[in-house]
């Protein structure tokens, strides 16, 4: 069965064949009332079922989410609070949200499909997220708390609080609509206080500015600072909310970027500074081919400029040159990236600038990424032609 669903899935059925796929499905239920299938873990996963009559499979998941407790990953001990030992404790009802909310944002002009809030149960999952926070907070208060791993993993407290930011902007700030200023002093004071340890849910202040544009200033403030720094979590943070506030600004929610942010970004790559290197050169790569618009020529000729020293430092020839760089095990996946980056320089110039010559730098980087043995390297300066 879940093989046929996965036929339905991916478009290889006709509709009558799908329709009934999704009957079939749905003939046998289990106590969440969603369909009982053998290794069906993802409930998002029945959203891509066909239509079928009578089945509003939006509903039932919504529903079931609904209905889930916060749980909680420490218990009382001997009087004191500690990590449980079960590493597989996660927040259900966070990771389930996350996976079946409909996005706001269309990157590549893909469909927004997935489950919409009220406002009353966008407030009643941000309550949960909350009751969660308040009670296992107490175990990361300290940096040895925040290393300490799981058998099978790290700290999981520090793992859910990592995933609040997507929460955030996909569960709650498109749905809450607070007009009392209480309700989002508190939701302030949380991201601070996730700040204070070291949980940075930055990229979620774009979807702030959808209700409170007044804050675009103060986060442009924040997140230049985040940018710049060495903190690899800020760093990330930023960086995604970066990308997240280019789009909501292009459909004019909220207010236009910031664009010292959007130089800053650029001289992040240009030297290559190491903090995430490998996530920041992916998501400014996505930036640059989805937004080249924003983008301006000096900004552009500073990365051009960047690539001989990309190349140098991520060359996988052991040169008195290339021992300065990168260390070896990251230079094939780095090596991918400023492919990727080289090829976003091109497109870049074919739209905003056609009847400018194709810089030589970039040129030899199409040049290498075509000869180039790895998979990864050989395909990545032209994965972009067709996203």
């Amino acid at each position: 069965m879940l093989r046929l669903l996965n036929l339905s899935s991916w478009g290889l059925l006709n509709n009558p064949q799908a329709v009934k796929a999704t009957q079939l499905a749905w003939s046998r239920k289990g106590t969440n009332g969603l369909p009982e299938l053998t290794n069906l873990n993802a409930i998002g996963y029945v959203l891509r079922f066909a239509d079928a009559p009578g089945i509003d499979a939006v509903n039932v998941v919504k529903q079931f989410i609904l209905s889930l407790k916060p749980t909680t990953a420490t218990k009382d001990l001997n009087g004191k609070r500690v990590l449980a030992v079960d590493g597989g404790w996660r927040q259900q009802f966070i990771h389930e949200c996350i996976v079946v909310t409909r996005q706001i944002v269309s990157f590549h002009g893909e469909p927004l499909t997935g489950v919409e809030w009220t406002a009353d149960e966008s407030n009643a999952l941000y309550d949960k997220a909350l009751t969660w926070w308040e009670v296992d907070k107490a175990a990361i208060q300290t940096e040895e708390q925040r290393k300490s791993a799981s058998p099978f993993g790290e700290n999981p407290v520090i793992s859910e609080a990592s995933r609040l930011d997507d929460f955030f902007r996909l569960v709650v700030l498109p749905y809450s609509q607070w007009t009392d200023t209480t309700q989002w002093n508190r939701l302030f004071k949380w991201i601070i206080e996730m700040r204070t340890l070291a949980v940075f849910a930055t990229s979620c202040y774009p979807y702030i500015l959808l209700q409170r544009p007044t804050e675009s200033e103060r986060f442009a403030t924040e997140m230049l600072s985040d940018l710049d720094s060495s903190n690899e979590a800020a760093v990330v943070g930023a960086a995604e909310g970066i990308r997240y506030w280019a789009h909501l600004a292009a459909s004019r929610r909220i207010p236009v970027l910031d664009a010292n942010l959007v130089d800053a970004f650029v001289q992040r790559i240009a030297l290559r500074r190491m903090g995430r290197i490998e996530y920041c050169l992916s998501i400014f790569t996505h930036l640059l081919n989805e937004k080249p618009e924003l983008f301006n020529i000096d900004q552009i000729s500073l990365l051009v400029s960047s690539l001989e020293p990309w190349n140098q430092s991520t060359s996988l020839i052991d040169t008195a040159i290339s021992q300065d760089g990168f260390p070896m095990a990251k230079r094939p996946t780095l090596r991918s990236r400023v492919g990727g980056l080289a090829g976003a320089i091109q497109r870049w110039y074919r739209i905003v600038a056609p009847t400018a010559c194709i810089p030589r730098h970039v040129v030899a980087w199409e040049m290498a990424c075509a000869k180039d043995p790895l998979p990864e390297v050989h395909r990545s300066f032209n994965e972009w032609e067709n996203p």
